[in-house]
């Protein structure tokens, strides 16, 4: 029963600690879809930017996994890329080499390091997580799941053409 305490101001902690033979967690092989990026660089460099635009429009608000994520969804040759929070929606559609279709919701820090490292990097999207593997680093990121996904492409089709609701990246 080994353990540290902490004392930080007023407030004291008691943290377990793990015993030697317990491993910590290692990232996972990748064993699901994995993108078929783009390997142009104008084509890395929409991804990059159209990450960078969404992480940009997160909000804070934990209400639904949308409004603090950027969705990743795939629908055939195409990846929408989308993130939504109150009257902000950034959308970007970077082409696939190969047809997927799924659906998955990534965390802001995520998604920092897929712009990062977009441009050697393949990105792995498996049961509630993803992997992101390049040459210098494999970074994992949990899924965030949504009970009730907003449908942000119905939205963007909508919104489009209406210049005060919705403005394109610039190319």
């Amino acid at each position: 029963n080994k353990s540290v305490k902490l004392q930080l101001s007023l407030a004291k902690l008691q943290l377990a600690l793990l015993a030697a033979e317990n491993k910590p967690f290692a990232i996972p092989e990748p064993s699901g879809i994995t993108l078929a990026l783009p390997k142009e660089k104008a084509d890395r460099e929409l991804l990059k930017d159209a990450i960078a635009f969404c992480i940009n429009s997160l909000g804070h608000d934990v209400v639904r996994a949308e409004w603090y994520g950027v969705t990743l969804e795939a629908d055939g040759k195409d990846l929408y890329i989308f993130t939504g929070y109150e009257q902000v929606l950034a959308q970007a559609i970077v082409p696939l080499t190969k047809k997927a279709k799924f659906r998955v919701i990534l965390p802001e820090k995520f998604c920092q390091q897929v712009s990062a490292y977009c441009e050697t990097c393949d990105i792995t999207i498996d049961e509630g997580h993803a992997i992101l593997t390049d040459p210098k680093v494999r970074v994992f990121g949990r899924a965030l799941s949504s009970d009730m996904p907003i449908d942000m492409k119905l939205i963007a089709s909508e919104a489009e053409g209406r210049s005060d609701h919705f403005v394109p990246i610039p190319k």
